[in-house]
């Protein structure tokens, strides 16, 4: 990967994140299938998790709870794995957050009413 590309998909990355925090979990969502259409093979495995975690958020505020929770099952695998495009802290929160909500199948339908992920 050349650095113009490493610092394009920083930028997009932390684009999707942004958009995430604000709750623009669709854009964010779009954003980061952006990376993983044009990124190569070690940038698509880390992105992955964060492809899903938005869209189990989407899934959620949809009411689709089987389909958030299976993404949310997928991301939380695919986070533990990832390195590179976010902080170890940040991916290890994630992860420890998506625990909960699968712990407490009833959060699911209120994750994307909330910042849950966030903070």
């Amino acid at each position: 990967m050349t650095t113009s590309v490493n610092s394009s998909v920083n930028c997009l990355f932390n684009k999707g994140w942004s958009l995430f925090e604000t709750g623009d979990y669709y854009q964010a969502h779009v954003t980061w299938e952006h990376i993983w259409k044009t990124g190569g093979e070690d940038v698509r495995k880390n992105i992955k998790g964060f492809i899903q975690l938005s869209g189990g958020v989407i899934k959620s505020s949809h009411g689709h709870i089987q389909a958030a929770e299976y993404l949310f099952s997928r991301a939380q695998d695919n986070l533990k794995n990832s390195r590179g495009l976010s902080s170890v802290k940040l991916t290890d929160l994630l992860v420890k957050k998506i625990q909960k909500v699968l712990e407490n199948r009833n959060q699911i339908s209120a994750v994307s009413k909330t910042a849950y992920f966030i903070h």
